[in-house]
Formats: structure tokens, sequence, C-alpha cells
């Protein structure tokens, strides 16, 4: 309803794994990440990743993300738009666009799942912080499975979890800012 998992099928597919480029757009407009939109110049902007052309559907909002350090390519040159997202990605997007990343406790810190070894060395600190802040949950067996795709009812779920925890923080934030700076 806030526009922000966009489909223009009929149907959401929930079961359906979540698409990289797809998830990438929804946590931009989550955060509202601010897009400027080129109406008077007439050459685009260049892509960003070779693999993602200028003219796909909210291709500035990936741009802005980028340009943020909220999204990351799977190289430096290529995103892999339509790859299905894992597990560990998505922590590892939502963490950064919190700006809580480098947050889990040091040194040598692990995750409570079964399978906190299988977890990326680039995704364990967001995997862990994204858990202890209730974005991310376990499996049935307490396992994470890190590079299992994401469902889209799943990503549904975790960014509408994403978007109560940006509201609370905010409540918490302004509360505080009240509080102890008047």
């Amino acid at each position: 309803s806030l526009g922000i998992l966009d489909d223009e099928s009929n149907f959401f597919s929930p079961n359906t794994p979540a698409e990289r480029y797809d998830f990438a757009i929804a946590i931009g407009k989550a955060i509202d990440i601010r897009v400027l939109e080129n109406t008077k110049k007439k050459t685009p902007t260049k892509t960003i990743f070779k693999d993602v052309k200028r003219t796909v559907k909210d291709h500035n909002y990936l741009v802005a993300a980028v340009n943020k350090g909220v999204i990351k390519g799977i190289t430096l040159e290529t995103f892999e738009p339509d790859s299905f997202l894992t597990r560990e990605q998505a922590a590892t997007i939502m963490v950064r666009a919190l700006g809580l990343e480098q947050k889990a406790p040091d040194p040598n810190f692990a995750t409570h799942y079964k399978d906190d070894k299988k977890i990326s060395d680039y995704a364990r600190d967001s995997v862990y912080v994204a858990t202890e802040i209730g974005l991310l949950e376990g499996k049935d067996n307490n396992t994470f499975d890190p590079r299992g795709k994401l469902t889209r009812a799943e990503s549904a779920a975790i960014i509408e979890r994403f978007l109560r925890y940006l509201e609370a923080d905010l409540k918490e934030n302004y509360r505080d800012n009240i509080l102890f700076f008047n």
C-alpha cells in the first residue's frame, strides 16, 4: 500500500524468490532516498553498473542507494539485478541503510545460529545486528541459512519490520532530543 514493493502484475507470488534489483529499489523507497529526476536534461546519466540499464524503472533509486553506500554490486561493475536475493545480502543491505554496520561486539563474536560458520565474513556483523534488532529471524531449527533465497513474502515481512524499526527509532531519537537538548 505504500508503493514500496512495486509489481506490475496482478499477482504478488509470495513464494517466488525476491530479486536483488527489486529489493534494492524497495529499500531505497523505504528509507525515502531523495531521487533527482532529470526532466530538463536531455542526455541521460551513465548507468552505475554494466548489467543494469539506465532506462529500467526506478533506476535513480538504485543510483542514489549506491551513492549513499546502502547498496553494493556483486563486483564493482556488476549488480546481477535478476539474481535472487540471499538472506545474508538482505541483512547487509538493511543494516547499511540504518547506518549500523560494524556494531556487533568485538572480538570474535558469533551469532546464536547453528550455521554461524556458513555466514560470509562480509555479512556476519549485519546478520548479528539485524537479528538483535528484530529485522530477521532464523529458521525453525535455529539456523540462519545465509545463502538461502529470500522469498517475496519474506522480503515484504522484513521490509515491514524495517519500517517499524525506523518509526520506533525516530520516535526514540525525537524523545531523547526533547528530554536532553531542550
